[in-house]
C-alpha cells in the first residue's frame, strides 16, 4: 500500500491531465447534443408534417430552406470605353451600353422568429447568392464579373400564389472590365478562301475597372409558387458596384461606378415547406386604407464651388482644346451644409403589404445656394410631385419614389440632356414609434444630373447618368 505523500503526489501529476482532457470532452459532448437535437428535429418533421394554422404558439421544428437558380440577362449605364475599331485613341473615348448574361445561384432560409413578426409583420428570408457574368465586347480580353453576397427577401405571406416582394443584398464581386471595344468586326482571309473572324486585343489599355470592389443589389421579384415545394419567379434588379477601391484618379469614383439593371427568371425548390399562416399583426391601416403623412427631412453636404485657379486651366488645356466650350472644372468645399424640408404624401393601401402614394416636397438647399453665388439665379428652394410605392410591413415601411421638379435652379452649364436636373428617385425606410408618430431615413438619387467635372478627373465628354445626392433623416406624424 502506498504512503500517504505518495498517494498525494500522484494526486498532484493526475490534477493537470484531467484538466486538459475536460474541455476537450465538453466541447465533444456539446456538438453530440447538438447532432442528436438537430436530428430528432428533422424526424419530428419528417413524421409530424401538418401543424395549426394561425397558432402562434406552434413552433415550427425547422425554418424552410430554399435554393434558386436563375438566368440573368442585363444592361449597363453607359461607361466610358476606347473604342478599338476607331483607333482606341483617347479621341475615340465613347459611353457605350454594356450587355450581359449570367446566372446566379443562391440558397436561403426563412429566418422565423415571433419578435420579427410582432414589429414588421413578415419573415425575412436570409441567404448567400452566388453569381458570374459575362460581357460583349467583341474583343480578344474576356470581360466578366463573378462574386457572392448575402441577401435579405422579406416575407409577407409565403402561402400565398403570387407575391412581390424586394431583395436586398452587399458582397464582394471580382470585376475585369477591360478599357476598350470593337464596333466592328474585321474578317481574315485565310489560304483556302475563306474568312474568318478576328478580334482586336484590348491589352494596351489600362483596364477600366478591374479588381475586387463592393456591390450591393436591389431587386423586386414576382414570385409564383408552384407546389408548395417548387415555385417561379421574374426578378428586375439593379447591381450597383460603386468603385471604393479604385487604383487611379484617370476618372472620378462617381465615373468609374457601374450600374447594372438586370431582368432573370429563375426558379427553385423549397425543403420542409410549412403550411401554418402567421396571424395578421399591427398595421397603420387598420382604421382606414389611406394616410396623410407630413414629415421634417433634415441633411447635410459638401457645396461643388467652380475651380478659378490657374493651376487646373493649364493642366486641362490640351483636353479642354477639343471642346466647343470650355468645361468647368468643380472640387468639394471643406464645410458641409444644411438640407431641410417638408414632406408630404397621401398613401392609399391596395394589399395586405402593398400601398400607393402621392406626394410633394419642399427642399432649402444651403449647398445650391453656395453654388449658385455667381449667377443670376439665386434660389436654392426646390418644389416637386412624387409618385411611388410603399411595402408597409407592420411598423415599418419601405418606399421607392419617383419625383418631378416643379421648381428647381441649379448652376449655369452647358447640358449634354434637354432634361437635366429634372428629376430624381428616392429610396425611403420608416419605422413608426406609435401609430402616430414615425422615424426614417431616405436617399435622394439625382436622374440626369448636371455634369459636374471633378478636379483631377479626366476630362472627356465622360457623363453621369445618376448621382447620389443625399441621405436625410426625418421625424413625421401620421394624421
Amino acid at each position: 500500500m502506498l504512503s500517504k505523500p505518495t498517494r498525494l503526489r500522484l494526486m498532484t501529476i493526475a490534477m493537470p491531465i484531467r484538466k486538459k482532457k475536460f474541455p476537450l470532452l465538453h466541447f465533444a459532448s456539446k456538438i453530440m447534443l447538438c447532432g442528436c437535437f438537430l436530428t430528432s428535429s428533422i424526424t419530428s418533421y419528417a413524421y409530424n408534417f401538418q401543424f395549426p394554422n394561425n397558432d402562434s404558439d406552434s413552433p415550427w421544428k425547422i425554418n424552410p430552406i430554399a435554393i434558386h437558380g436563375d438566368g440573368t440577362f442585363g444592361v449597363s449605364l453607359p461607361v466610358p470605353l476606347h473604342d478599338l475599331g476607331k483607333g482606341g485613341s483617347v479621341q475615340d473615348l465613347q459611353n457605350r451600353l454594356l450587355l450581359m448574361v449570367g446566372g446566379k445561384l443562391d440558397i436561403g432560409t426563412l429566418y422565423v422568429r415571433r419578435w420579427i413578426l410582432r414589429h414588421f409583420d413578415c419573415y425575412p428570408q436570409l441567404g448567400i447568392l452566388l453569381k458570374y457574368n459575362r460581357f460583349f465586347f467583341n474583343i480578344e480580353e474576356s470581360a466578366y464579373i463573378g462574386g457572392g453576397m448575402v441577401y435579405l427577401e422579406p416575407n409577407h405571406d409565403y402561402t400565398t400564389r403570387f407575391e412581390m416582394l424586394p431583395r436586398f443584398g452587399v458582397g464582394i464581386a471580382y470585376l475585369n472590365i477591360p478599357g476598350g471595344f470593337s464596333s466592328v468586326y474585321f474578317y481574315k482571309l485565310e489560304a483556302d478562301g475563306t474568312k474568318t473572324k478576328t478580334y482586336l486585343s484590348a491589352s494596351h489599355l489600362e483596364a477600366f475597372r478591374d479588381g475586387v470592389d463592393l456591390n450591393i443589389l436591389l431587386a423586386m421579384m414576382l414570385k409564383f409558387r408552384i407546389t408548395p415545394h417548387w415555385h417561379m419567379a421574374l426578378t428586375l434588379g439593379l447591381d450597383y458596384y460603386p468603385a471604393l477601391f479604385a487604383k487611379d484618379e484617370k476618372w472620378s469614383r462617381a465615373q468609374r461606378a457601374i450600374e447594372i439593371y438586370t431582368v432573370s427568371l429563375s426558379g427553385g425548390y423549397t425543403l420542409y415547406p410549412s403550411d401554418y399562416i402567421p396571424p395578421q399583426r399591427y398595421s397603420p391601416y387598420d382604421d382606414s386604407k389611406t394616410l396623410i403623412d407630413i414629415a421634417w427631412l433634415n441633411s447635410f453636404r459638401k457645396a461643388y464651388l467652380e475651380v478659378t485657379n490657374s493651376s487646373t486651366s493649364t493642366t486641362n488645356t490640351s483636353q479642354q482644346a477639343n471642346q466647343k466650350k470650355p468645361l468647368k472644372i468643380y472640387q468639394p468645399s471643406d464645410d458641409y451644409y444644411y438640407i431641410g424640408g417638408l414632406h408630404i404624401q397621401w398613401s392609399c393601401k391596395v394589399t395586405n403589404s402593398h400601398a400607393f402614394v402621392l406626394g410633394s416636397e419642399w427642399t432649402k438647399d444651403w449647398a445650391l445656394k453656395e453654388e449658385l453665388k455667381k449667377t443670376m439665379n439665386t434660389s436654392s428652394m426646390q418644389m416637386s410631385m412624387m409618385l411611388g410605392h410603399e411595402f408597409v410591413w407592420g411598423k415599418l415601411n419601405f418606399g421607392q419614389y419617383v419625383g418631378v421638379y416643379l421648381l428647381n435652379n441649379t448652376p449655369e452649364i452647358e447640358k449634354p440632356f434637354i432634361y437635366n436636373d429634372l428629376g430624381y428617385i428616392r429610396l425611403g425606410l420608416n419605422y413608426r414609434i406609435t401609430p402616430y408618430l414615425y422615424v426614417g431615413t431616405s436617399l435622394k438619387i439625382d436622374v440626369l444630373p448636371t455634369p459636374r467635372n471633378i478636379q483631377g478627373s479626366s476630362l472627356s465628354n465622360v457623363r453621369e447618368y445618376t448621382r447620389i445626392n443625399y441621405l436625410d433623416f426625418r421625424i413625421g406624424y401620421t394624421f
